[in-house]
């Protein structure tokens, strides 16, 4: 190994947040609208329920912002991660790599003792599957910078040996 380079091909640290930021927004926009289209129905049609009208609204307003705070802390938490390099280290041989282990389509493989699966719904994290272009291969030497987060090795740097 020594004499050989490490060439990063995945850094968390570089992930653009204003991703996060506009498909957050356009889900409450999207829910905005729909509230504002069923309250503008019930008043129509004179349809009450025996909730508040100021209940639904105060929910429907809410719950989007709610996830939006807990998805950008989860994000500026990952990316500190990355960026201070307080993650978890491996490197060796990938072994054992699944493709479409998943109705998702995620991948999986063994590096060391660690069993990796990358790819699925909303993962943060290097995620790229093998249907995606991904560089895993069984036998390529990766060295992985992860964190366990949500029960799962979330991948926040992935280095491949020349």
């Amino acid at each position: 190994m020594s004499g050989k380079t490490w060439n990063e091909y995945y850094n968390f640290s570089n992930f653009d947040l204003s991703n996060v930021f506009k498909y957050s927004s356009f889900l409450i926009f999207i829910l905005l609208t729909a509230l504002t289209v069923f309250m503008l129905f019930m008043r129509k049609n004179r349809i009450r329920y025996k909730t508040n009208d100021y209940f639904v609204i105060g929910f429907l307003v809410l719950f989007p912002l709610l996830i939006e705070k807990f998805v950008l802390v989860d994000a500026f938490w990952l990316k500190e991660v990355t960026k201070n390099n307080r993650c978890k280290i491996i490197s060796g041989s990938v072994n054992n790599l699944k493709t479409n282990i998943s109705k998702s389509g995620g991948d999986s493989f063994d590096l060391n003792s660690y069993n990796i699966k990358i790819g699925g719904i909303a993962n943060y994290g290097f995620n790229q599957t093998k249907a995606l272009g991904s560089p895993i291969q069984d036998g390529l030497l990766v060295r992985i910078c992860y964190v366990e987060f949500y029960g799962n090795l979330t991948i926040l740097k992935l280095e491949i040996q020349e």
